[in-house]
């Protein structure tokens, strides 16, 4: 995308159009004196000596008419015409016009920063400012050139201030929204775009413009729009090798790659030659045609003239190797590749992928070496973080989770802006809960909800995408987990408490597990209406899930810390008729106690008799069975059933004779059998 920019900004229409149009105009007609002038300009119909100024513009303007290599032949031997000239006796009013010339020809031959000095001291001996505006667009243009874009952007504002009624303002402006492009605001771009054909409509069908809202249509993701744009001015390039990219992103790939074929085979000289020769290759790889796409990569490294490309391309035929089933000589292939570009990110993608390969082998241990290398050669390169949290993702893997955990503690640590720093603190948090050390794991959560969780106008939650949503969730969930694993229910109920609240309902087992431990740790303070509220939520929003049993039994335990016993009955019975099916033995055994429990301090001895038996008849091996069987035997003693009585506590004492609640069963039987004179 990048070099469509690049292209389409410094091809040879935009020189031609401005800083070439400006060169020639100033070296042809700049004012040296009516006899300089004659001299210089020579008859109609002779051709300007090759050592005056319009003969060295002449060479100049014809270099720019020829192919790549030859280009910079020519213009080199401009060049030494320019400096054989310099080294004359030029006259103080002339210089002007020998510096303009100078940064033209240093720009054609790619030495911006010369290029650029040799603007500014032409435009500062422009002492009549006739041609001031001319030197100073080509000083920014060759910032831009250079890269500096962020400068140039802030000196063609400047420079529109400056000269308002130039001629060149058109020029300017499409620079300007180049720039933008080039910059990665397209929103500005276009901005400038519909200034500029407010002021100057002509500049409507200019190609430069009209390639430049293709490619802001692209960038919108509107392909179709760009192909229509583009079909309206004449083909090069740049036209191509853009209507290239959006028809692959269409997913048009045989379309794409003859656009891509057309750049090859048509421009065999352009900056976008050996760019569309690999985006030509590398639709056969995305396309999954691996042999296909290791010949067509193996033709660019052969013809390609750009190292780097060609670099890429032996990565990718590698890469084309191992999926195409040859996971041995791919991956000789990439050690091969990794040696050849050493200190490169070609290199460093090269080492990265030799682990990837062996990680998804379920190789673990040579991954680990492999990744290690990528740490140890190119620990600032932006792989280095990836490379680490698969480290921890093949030790995990591996069963080693306290080393694991401590390598997802190290990308955290070392790369806390990466991609891989949220996910690496979930797992460093999960690990650091596993090992007993809930107090280390919350910030570890704190830090994925910094990350991904965001407000509205409103206060209201919001996520960039369902992927953050899930992990906030899980985040949040697993937040409130570690405060309430270490005890600290203070801070559990804070900040996290409030993030709940403001969280959007979701179908998430995460969301149901957090209200359940948000609302336990408000019960556990004695905040009772902000237990209820939130149980009752997460009944509302999670009625089937089978984390609505214990929260049914946690609201009846609220219901009966505050004195509703009837209500705490009603909704303990309510929540065993409903959910008895869930197969919940745990919670739905505690609320068959439970009940039983609240009838007993009711002091209903019958009913709560009654509960204890039901209790026991179906968890006939829980561990409250012999609270269960005394409480049972106390509620017949006082309905004076006493043999009813007796029964339970000498079965409870039968069961286990050394607990300690048997000795008070022994103790309770015997003064049933004094009493009743059963000696």
């Amino acid at each position: 995308m990048r070099g469509v920019i690049r292209m389409s900004s410094y091809s040879n229409n935009r020189l031609t159009c401005f800083a070439a149009l400006c060169a020639i105009g100033l070296l042809l007609t700049f004012p040296i004196g009516a006899e300089e002038a004659r001299q210089e300009a020579k008859p109609s119909g002779e051709t300007p000596g090759p050592g005056t100024l319009a003969g060295i513009g002449r060479l100049l303007d014809d270099a720019r008419m020829l192919p790549g290599p030859d280009r910079l032949g020519a213009a080199e031997k401009a060049a030494r015409s320019l400096q054989a000239l310099l080294e004359s006796d030029i006259p103080k009013e002339k210089r002007c016009a020998v510096h303009f010339l100078s940064g033209e020809i240093h720009y054609t031959l790619g030495d911006y920063a010369k290029a650029a000095k040799e603007f500014k001291d032409a435009g500062k001996r422009d002492d009549e400012r006739i041609y001031r505006d001319d030197a100073e667009a080509g000083y920014i243009m060759a910032l831009e050139a250079s890269g500096r874009d962020e400068e140039a952007a802030r000196e063609w504002i400047k420079w529109e201030k400056k000269h308002p009624e130039s001629p060149f303002v058109q020029e300017a402006l499409t620079a300007r929204a180049w720039n933008a492009l080039r910059r990665g605001v397209p929103s500005e771009a276009e901005r400038i775009l519909a200034e500029l054909s407010a002021r100057f409509p002509w500049m409507s069908a200019d190609a430069r413009v009209i390639r430049a809202m293709a490619t802001i249509a692209y960038i919108r993701g509107d392909y179709d729009e760009t192909i229509a744009l583009l079909s309206k001015i004449k083909q090069d390039a740049g036209m191509l090798y853009l209507a290239a990219l959006s028809f692959e992103a269409k997913g048009m790939p045989l379309k794409a790659a003859a656009h891509y074929r057309e750049v090859v085979e048509r421009y065999p000289h352009s900056p976008l030659h050996d760019p569309a020769m690999i985006a030509k290759a590398n639709i056969f790889l995305t396309s999954g045609s691996y042999k296909s796409a290791a010949e067509e990569m193996e033709r660019v490294v052969a013809e390609a003239s750009r190292p780097d490309i060609r670099g890429e391309a032996m990565l990718r035929k590698a890469v084309a190797i191992v999926l195409d089933g040859d996971a041995e000589e791919g991956t000789n292939q990439l050690r091969s590749v990794a040696a050849a570009h050493t200190g490169t990110d070609i290199a460093a993608r090269a080492q990265f992928l030799l682990g990837e390969i062996l990680f998804g082998e379920k190789r673990y241990e040579e991954a680990i070496v492999e990744f290690n290398q990528v740490l140890a050669r190119y620990f600032e390169h932006k792989l280095a973080p990836r490379a680490q949290y698969r480290i921890g993702r093949s030790l995990e893997a591996l069963g080693r989770r306290a080393d694991a955990t401590s390598t997802y503690q190290a990308v955290v640590a070392g790369y806390p802006l990466s991609p891989e720093s949220p996910a690496a603190a979930y797992l460093a948090g999960v690990g650091l809960l596993e090992l007993g050390r809930p107090s280390a794991a919350s910030p570890y959560f704190q830090i994925v909800l910094d990350r991904y969780s965001r407000s509205d106008s409103a206060g209201a939650i919001v996520f960039a995408s369902e992927e953050h949503r899930e992990l906030v969730e899980a985040s949040l969930c697993l937040l409130e987990l570690s405060y309430h694993r270490a005890g600290n229910l203070g801070q559990l109920s804070g900040a996290p408490h409030m993030m709940l609240q403001k969280m959007p309902p979701s179908t998430s087992p995460w969301r149901a597990y957090a209200l359940l431990i948000d609302a336990d740790a408000l019960a556990a303070q004695a905040r009772y209406p902000e237990t209820e509220t939130m149980l009752k939520r997460l009944l509302e929003e999670f009625p089937e899930h089978n984390v609505a049993v214990p929260a049914t039994r946690l609201l009846a335990w609220t219901y009966a810390q505050q004195g509703e016993d009837a209500l705490a009955i009603q909704t303990e019975e309510q929540m065993l008729a409903r959910y008895a099916a869930y197969g919940d033995q745990v919670n739905l055994s505690t609320a068959y106690f439970n009940k039983a429990n609240i009838l007993f301090n009711r002091k209903d001895y019958e009913e709560a008799g009654a509960a204890y038996d039901e209790f026991l008849r179906r968890f006939p091996d829980h561990p409250k069975q012999l609270q269960a069987l005394y409480r049972a035997g106390l509620c017949y003693q006082r309905l004076d059933q006493a043999g009813d009585a007796v029964d339970r506590w000498e079965t409870l004492v039968a069961i286990d004779s050394t607990a300690e609640i048997s000795e008070l069963a022994w103790i309770r039987s015997g003064d049933l059998y004094f009493r009743a004179e059963h000696y």
